[in-house]
């Protein structure tokens, strides 16, 4: 069993948000209707999951569960 510890920890979410600044770089105008993209979740609830997109612009995505 492995032990984590404090130090473990935040070093492993800063690994995750040092990932983060490379999800859908090469993006551009290119969305459209069915275009996947990567997302980094910053929260979610029972209804929505909130996420974080980097498309160079201040937006978010919203997932929704009808």
């Amino acid at each position: 069993m492995q032990t984590v510890t404090v130090y473990n920890k935040i070093m492993a979410d800063s690994q995750k948000c040092q990932n983060y600044i490379y999800i859908n770089r090469n993006v551009g105008n290119n969305i459209f209707v069915g275009y996947e993209l990567l997302a980094f979740v910053k929260n979610y609830r029972k209804d929505n999951i909130y996420c974080s997109l980097n498309l160079g612009v201040n937006t978010s995505g919203v997932i929704k569960d009808y």
